[in-house]
Formats: structure tokens, C-alpha cells, sequence
């Protein structure tokens, strides 16, 4: 069974099957449970996209209706009834109040007994109601039966530009709730559920896992100097250079300010993490460029190591910080590890 796609870049013909109100109940009640199952899955630049189910072919008396459906020109399509000398208004009724609530309307208001079509979608019934502004002899020779099918074909492409907004959006939040805006890596939230992952990857593979954290020396000087622009300018950069040092398993998060936390999984002896420091330490050592001002950045280091500090994530968080600021003190620009045994740190 092949996709099949709806062109709307035909011009809208006159197909009488849209008289039967069986025929228009059968395409409401399938295109109803196609929004809710998610069978509508993708909407192109002039076509609909459904799925590899040949009931829906039932719906092609309507597909040339459907226009306008990709997003830079959506809005014309509701505007065009009005252009085209209807009036009309989108509506649903509110889950809370039950009353009337208008989403979208046209300047015209509604006069006499409206053509409505109706599709519900998630517990929620959308309306379109669409009358002739100068009666229903149009100029425009729309009769009765075509608007009905074009009243139910943008109702339909309105409703599928909503789910893609509304699935756009919930993207944009989960992005908001997982990452960090300014360099796009993992922020302290997303950090403890892959440390969480990594710790019982370690413990599994009987591996190391090295937990680093590391802070911009001289952060606070460049944004009390150059500004705040060129502080995150300078995130921004060293964030890039950072990457460059990674490998694609290990996971590299902004907690905040400056600070950063990098995982380093799967490692057959404690000192391979070394390498990648040492790889770190140089990247950052080049002048970084901000405006026309040469900054020369350096980065204290701490580290703690699972299972010698056999902790929980806040604790080997809390080690390798209390190793970064040992760095910072014996002179920035260091690696510094925290030994579990003695409760000491130990320049590396």
C-alpha cells in the first residue's frame, strides 16, 4: 500500500460527493481519529502527507481544498474566505466554562445561519462557521456544496498547523528544561541524569568513569572589563574547544557562570583521562579573539574517579569541585584529583 499525498496547488473543482452528509460524517469521523492517533504525520511545503491507510482515500473530494497549508503562508487561508466575500469565525467551546470561546475571526461579522463543519481532536471539538457576506449568490460562483468542502478543508489544515506548533513547542521547552540556551550543552538538570546512566554503566562494565570539573580562571576579569557580551562570546568559544578535545561518548555540561562538568565514561585504567585534559588545557592556552582584544583563558581542573569514590552524583560533584578549587590554589591553570582514601588531592 503506497502514501499517497493531497496536491493543493490544483484549482478547486466541483465534486458533488461533497453533497452526501453519510459521505462528509465518514471523512469527519476518519480525519477526527486520524489528528488523534497521529496518522497526519507530515505536513509539506503545498501537500498533506497521510499514512499508508487506504481508507483515507475516502477524503479526496477535499483535497483540493486544502491550500496554503505550509507555514510562511498558512494565514492566508482563513484571510482568503474573507477576500473571497465571507465572513466567518473559528471557534471551540471552553473545557472549564463551556461557553464559546472564538479563536480566530474576520472583520465581517457573522449574519444569518452559518455553514459549519465541525472536527474534534483531543477531547476538543473545533467549529468553523462561514456565511456570504452579500447572501449566497456569490460572484464567485462558490455554491453551497463546494464552500462545505472547503469550509471542512481548512478547518482541517488549521487544526494540523496547531498539532505541529503545539509538538514544535513542547520541543522548545523540553530544549529550555534540558540545555543550556547560551552554548546549547547539557545544563545541571540533563548532567545528573547522564552521571546517573554513567555511574551504573561503570558499575556494569566494571569500568572507570572520571568526573571533571572545570572553571575559566579568569571569567569574572573579562566580564568586568570587556562586558557581559564578550563574556558569553568567550563561553561560546572555549565551549567549541572544549568539544574539539571530546570523544563522541563523553558528555560535556554548563552548570552555570563559568563552571563546567565533563563525564568521561568507559576508561580501562585511571590515568587515561589525562590525555584529554592535557588535550583541554592546550585548546584553551591559544588567545581567544574578542573584538579586538586578544584574551588569553586558563582553566583549574578537578577530578574524582568511579569507583575509587564510590559516591552518588552529588558527592563525586561535590569532590571534583572541592579538587578544582585545590588547583585554583595551587596556582590556576591545573589538574588537581581527589583521592577518596586519604581525603586528599593530588596534583596530576
Amino acid at each position: 500500500m503506497k502514501d499517497f499525498y493531497y496536491d493543493t496547488t490544483t484549482p478547486l473543482r466541483r465534486n458533488y460527493i461533497l453533497s452526501s452528509p453519510l459521505v462528509i460524517a465518514v471523512i469527519v469521523f476518519f480525519l477526527a481519529a486520524a489528528f488523534a492517533t497521529g496518522i497526519i504525520w507530515q505536513l509539506e511545503q503545498d501537500r498533506i502527507k497521510f499514512a499508508r491507510v487506504r481508507a483515507y482515500e475516502i477524503v479526496s473530494g477535499y483535497a483540493d481544498s486544502i491550500r496554503h497549508t505550509n507555514e510562511s503562508s498558512f494565514a492566508i487561508t482563513l484571510s482568503q474566505l474573507e477576500k473571497q466575500g465571507f465572513s466567518y469565525e473559528l471557534w471551540r467551546i471552553h473545557s472549564d466554562t463551556k461557553q464559546k470561546e472564538i479563536i480566530v475571526a474576520s472583520t465581517p461579522i457573522l449574519m444569518g445561519d452559518p455553514v459549519e463543519r465541525t472536527v474534534q481532536v483531543s477531547n476538543i471539538t473545533w467549529i468553523l462557521s462561514v456565511t456570504p457576506i452579500n447572501g449566497w449568490d456569490d460572484p464567485y460562483g462558490l455554491s453551497l456544496k463546494m464552500l462545505t468542502g472547503l469550509i471542512f478543508s481548512i478547518l482541517v489544515a488549521w487544526l494540523a498547523k496547531l498539532i505541529i506548533d503545539l509538538k514544535r513547542y513542547k520541543a522548545e521547552l523540553e530544549c529550555l528544561a534540558f540545555f543550556d540556551t547560551l552554548t546549547g550543552l547539557p545544563n545541571r538538570r540533563l548532567l545528573y541524569d547522564r552521571l546517573n546512566q554513567a555511574i551504573a554503566q561503570s558499575k556494569r562494565d566494571k569500568r572507570i568513569l572520571a568526573v571533571r570539573y572545570l572553571d575559566l580562571d579568569n571569567f569574572k576579569l573579562v566580564n568586568d572589563t570587556l562586558g557581559h557580551e564578550s563574556g558569553d562570546c568567550l563561553l561560546i568559544e572555549v565551549t567549541k574547544r572544549f568539544r574539539s578535545c571530546l570523544r563522541e561518548q563523553d558528555t560535556l555540561a554548563r552548570i552555570g557562570g563559568d563552571e563546567f562538568v565533563l563525564l568521561l565514561q568507559n576508561l580501562e585504567e585511571a590515568n587515561q583521562y589525562k590525555a584529554v585534559l592535557e588535550r583541554i588545557l592546550r585548546s584553551a592556552a591559544d588567545p581567544i579573539i574578542l573584538g579586538d582584544q586578544h584574551v588569553m583563558a586558563s582553566i583549574s581542573i578537578g577530578v574524582t574517579l568511579y569507583p575509587q569514590d564510590a559516591g552518588d552524583p552529588a558527592t563525586l560533584l561535590q569532590h571534583a569541585d572541592e579538587a578544582m578549587y585545590q588547583a585554583k590554589r595551587d596556582g590556576k591553570g591545573k589538574i588537581c584529583l581527589f583521592d577518596k582514601e586519604n581525603s586528599t588531592f593530588k596534583k596530576c
